[in-house]
C-alpha cells in the first residue's frame, strides 16, 4: 500500500512541475515587434511572469528585447506581493 502511495506522490509532483513550465493561456501570450525604440507612457500594467509590474505590455516587450528571457504576463494588472512573495 505505501508503494502505490509514493507512486501517487511522484506522479503528482511530476504533474505540478510540468505545469509551472507550461506557458500561458493565450489570450496572455505577448506578441512583441521585431526592434523596439521607445513605448508611450500610457498606464496599462501587466505583471510579468519575472514578479515585476510592468507599465504596458511596450515596456515587457522592450526588456524581453534588452535582456532575451522569456517573460510571459502572469496577469492583467499589478503584480501583488501574494502571488511572487
Amino acid at each position: 500500500m505505501s508503494g502505490r502511495l509514493f507512486v501517487l506522490g511522484l506522479l503528482i509532483i511530476y504533474i505540478a512541475a510540468g505545469a509551472a513550465d507550461r506557458p500561458p493561456k493565450s489570450d496572455l501570450l505577448l506578441k512583441c515587434p521585431p526592434k523596439i525604440y521607445r513605448c508611450t507612457n500610457t498606464f496599462r500594467p501587466v505583471c510579468g511572469s519575472d514578479g515585476i509590474t510592468y507599465t504596458n505590455t511596450c515596456t515587457l516587450c522592450l526588456k524581453i528585447q534588452k535582456t532575451k528571457r522569456k517573460i510571459y504576463i502572469s496577469n492583467r494588472g499589478t503584480c501583488t506581493f501574494f502571488q511572487y512573495g
